[in-house]
């Protein structure tokens, strides 16, 4: 896995995936296109370089060796993550593109603008790459899910009033691994919308309503749904280009 990323933007979704990886990764490099990301990024403690969208993307290349680098396209405005990614792609043809998107027209547009992995905007986003570096029991199956051909899927399951697991408390099926699934987040039905991300520690007692955020294959998390009692809504299929 590579060890190093350019991250283009510093929003919210831009500054906690940096930060992350600020402390697991050899190096991280931010580049903004105005002065006041580049101050907040620098007073982050950020190597931080200001880029135009006319910049001969060539010298990127001189600089850094992209064939060690992830490229996290996080720009606040998604025309200009399009913008962005088409003219690195056609500078570079093996880099890898990451890219945020706000919504599915531009997860689409981005697709075809040359991303390797596009990655919806939701409210976990951000924080389901800091769970993914933070715990690393998932860091290879979330890998593969970002990086990777693959049919992993992250799902949502609702337990119902019936479920097996109602009362039961949420540590005491994190780590049971005959279910072939991992559970990284659950939205207590007294807090919605919040998601709580189970690496932060937090524990209570299941309750019918609860929601529990998995990573596995198709047929494990149906599996899972069926054996606890509960109700996929939706899914994220996350997969490579």
């Amino acid at each position: 896995m590579m060890k190093n990323a350019l991250v283009f933007g510093y929003n919210e979704f831009a500054m906690q995936i940096a930060s992350q990886l600020k402390d697991s990764y050899e190096e991280v490099f931010i580049y903004v296109h105005n002065q006041d990301d580049n101050l907040r990024a620098q007073k982050n403690g950020f190597e931080v370089r200001l880029f135009d969208f006319g910049d001969d993307w060539e010298d990127l290349n001189h600089e850094h060796d992209l064939s060690q680098f992830i490229i996290f396209s996080a720009l606040h405005d998604d025309a200009e993550n399009v913008f962005l990614t088409i003219s690195l792609r056609a500078s570079f043809d093996d880099v890898y593109i990451i890219a945020l998107a706000k919504n599915q027209e531009s997860s689409n547009k981005l697709k075809i603008a040359g991303a390797n992995k596009v990655l919806p905007v939701l409210q976990m986003t951000a924080n389901l790459i800091v769970e993914i570096l933070e715990k690393p029991v998932v860091t290879d199956v979330l890998h593969e899910i970002l990086y990777e051909e693959s049919d992993l899927q992250i799902a949502q399951i609702t337990l119902s009033e019936t479920s097996g697991i109602i009362g039961t408390k949420i540590e005491d099926i994190i780590y049971n691994e005959q279910y072939g699934v991992i559970i990284i987040a659950i939205v207590d039905h007294e807090l919605q919308p919040t998601f709580i991300f189970t690496a932060k520690g937090y524990n209570h007692h299941l309750d019918p309503g609860d929601i529990l955020v998995v990573v596995g294959y198709e047929q494990e998390i149906k599996v899972f749904r069926d054996a606890i009692g509960g109700s996929c809504e939706a899914d994220w299929n996350h997969r490579s280009r």
